[in-house]
């Protein structure tokens, strides 16, 4: 099971002399530790289709619910109102108790926004807790009205490799299709709310702290639990039947590796950037690293509980899975030798099998607390790559 639950900072090991061979460092935990907690979600915002509710109107003080189906839910209405980007609370209002709802509820605050740009967020609350149906667009106030303000750049509804991608109001709906070792067709639907994807896109970032948000990334936990509950083939309707740990695990791998390869330079403009799990899933796009960081946050927590690294190549990074947390399946995979243990490598941007990777010098292995291999033969000659493919975009 994993362990090690927050990632250690990169800059504790820099300036350190490597000699040849294998080597071990450990790096300190408490700013990465901070950071993951300040950038976990308050809440899981990624929903199965058809949603609940959804926002049927919005002014400038109210806001329209449409309830579909909280059957299962009790507690009572909660509107709230927060800045786009932030998730600041500005205001919060309670309305009837859900059992009363029937098609449409309205809910008003008292005192116009007085912030640039807000959204809606309704939910249910009750003593047990609580629960997120739907939100707005981002809004402003214009001309007595309001009117949505999308993010620059924002994803666009179509079709991808392996799937659709859905614009609605307060949300992105996602359809993912990918294929098992089998040859079956496999399918997963969900909703990520716009404010999740825009918060994600403003953090930090960068190799360990990207590796270290993902690791405690409650969409990333939710997408596992979906895939390993929910996933059904493409030709039958029926909600997914469940899998044994080995399937679940399969799946898991092949969904990441189904999605599509882009490089940062043609579809960012940058030499190195390090998309957020939840850029990932809404724009279905991803190169080694982005998918790496999916498929750690998916394995590291329930209901896999792997323990994962990063292992890292000349201008390219995998994942590693601690070998004695896989299903006994798994046993004959291949692996690579650290300080402390055994890892099973994955690659994630190409369909190969689990413990095979390319055939290149594994450079260094970080564990989220320690480097416990570093190939110091092979760590000179893959930063004069790296530097000269920074010349290269950069002029």
């Amino acid at each position: 099971m994993k362990r090690r639950r927050l990632l250690a900072s990169l800059a504790g090991a820099c300036g350190t002399a490597l000699g040849g061979g294998v080597a071990a460092l450990t790096v300190g935990t408490d700013q990465v530790a901070a950071s993951a907690r300040r950038r976990a979600p308050s809440e899981v915002r990624m929903q199965a289709l058809p949603t609940p509710a959804t926002v049927a109107g919005r002014t400038e003080e109210t806001v329209s619910v449409a309830v579909a189906d909280v059957d299962d839910v009790t507690g009572r209405i909660v509107g709230e109102r927060r800045e786009a980007g932030t998730d600041t609370l500005l205001g919060r209002v309670e309305g009837p108790p859900v059992g009363e709802v029937s098609g449409i509820v309205t809910l008003e605050f008292d005192r116009p926004p007085l912030n640039d740009r807000w959204y809606y967020a309704v939910g249910v609350e009750s003593e047990t807790g609580s629960r997120r149906l739907c939100e707005s667009d981002p809004l402003r106030a214009s001309g007595g009205g309001v009117v949505p303000t999308p993010l620059a750049d924002a994803p666009e509804p179509g079709r991808f490799d392996h799937g659709r991608l859905g614009v609605e109001e307060g949300r992105y709906e996602l359809t993912h299709v990918w294929r098992d070792d089998d040859g079956t067709h496999w399918r997963v639907e969900y909703a990520l709310a716009k404010s999740a994807y825009e918060r994600a896109r403003g953090r930090a970032r960068g190799y360990v702290g990207s590796f270290a948000d993902a690791s405690v990334n409650r969409y990333a936990g939710h997408l596992g639990e979906v895939i390993s509950r929910e996933a059904r083939p493409v030709d039958d309707q029926r909600l997914g039947r469940g899998f044994d740990d080995a399937e679940a695990f399969s799946l898991a791998v092949r969904y990441v590796q189904s999605i599509q390869y882009a490089l940062d330079s043609e579809t960012k403009g940058t030499h190195d950037y390090h998309r957020t799990v939840e850029e990932t899933l809404v724009d279905c796009l991803a190169d080694c690293k982005d998918a790496t960081y999916l498929l750690s946050g998916i394995l590291s927590q329930e209901p896999f509980g792997y323990e994962t690294a990063l292992v890292f190549q000349a201008n390219h990074v995998l994942l590693g899975v601690r070998g004695e947390d896989l299903p006994g399946e798994y046993d004959d995979a291949g692996r690579l030798s650290a300080l402390d243990g055994e890892y099973v490598p994955i690659e994630t941007t190409a369909r190969w099998p689990i413990g095979a990777y390319p055939d290149r010098p594994v450079v260094a292995i970080f564990d989220g607390e320690r480097w416990p291999y570093v190939n110091g033969e092979a760590l000179g000659p893959t930063l004069e790559t790296q530097i000269d493919q920074f010349r290269t975009h950069y002029g």
